[in-house]
């Protein structure tokens, strides 16, 4: 049996987030031999190449996440037809150091008209040379008047169905060859990346 750990980071600060809740249901209803841990981005300062990163707990602590984890799992609404700003926050502090690269990574969509969004997001991701496995992206209908009062979407057994249905192709696809080893990196395109 192979056991995965897999990050998950919600692109929304939102107290009561649909893509927070389903990342929380996701974490409650993996099976055993997936640990799922819920990365917080909600502190990272606004990206300035001023600020000395190595002196940002937040990041340092989700960058340690990232060396630890087998694959990535990402929900983020979209901004103005974008990614969110929160996401693309986070994303433009990891650019230096890219612990994306090689790492396999899930997208969950929760709003059908998130498209745009969706794609800017999966433009980015290409540039860090991660590995997108686009037939584990989950496409689920998840309303904030929904959500529990534990945050979470446990009672919805068709939400909860179709995420089971494409973390097991997520964790499926970790297990191919083509991908690189658990925890191994590829060297950072940081100089590529971040820029300015």
């Amino acid at each position: 049996m192979h056991f995965f750990r897999l990050l998950a980071l919600s692109g929304s600060l939102r107290r009561r987030s649909a893509n927070s809740a389903v990342l929380r249901t996701l974490q409650l209803i993996a099976p055993p031999e997936v640990d799922i841990v819920i990365g917080d981005i909600s502190t990272l300062p606004l990206h300035n190449p001023d600020i000395d990163a190595d002196k940002i707990q937040a990041l340092r602590l989700l960058k340690q996440q990232f060396t630890t984890v087998d694959g990535v799992i990402i929900a983020s609404p979209q901004t103005a037809f974008s990614v969110s700003a929160p996401m693309k926050n986070a994303l433009d502090w990891l650019a230096r150091d890219n612990p994306l690269a090689g790492k396999p990574v899930m997208l969950i969509n929760t709003k059908i008209k998130n498209r745009e969004g969706t794609a800017a997001l999966q433009s980015i991701l290409q540039c860090f040379s991660a590995q997108l496995i686009s037939e584990a992206n989950a496409m689920v209908s998840a309303r904030r008047d929904s959500i529990s009062s534990a945050g979470t979407y446990t009672h919805d057994s068709t939400l909860c169905q179709g995420l089971r249905e494409r973390l097991n192709v997520f964790c499926t696809s970790l297990t191919q060859e083509q991908w690189i080893a658990p925890h191994d990196h590829r060297p950072p395109r940081g100089a590529e990346l971040a820029q300015g």
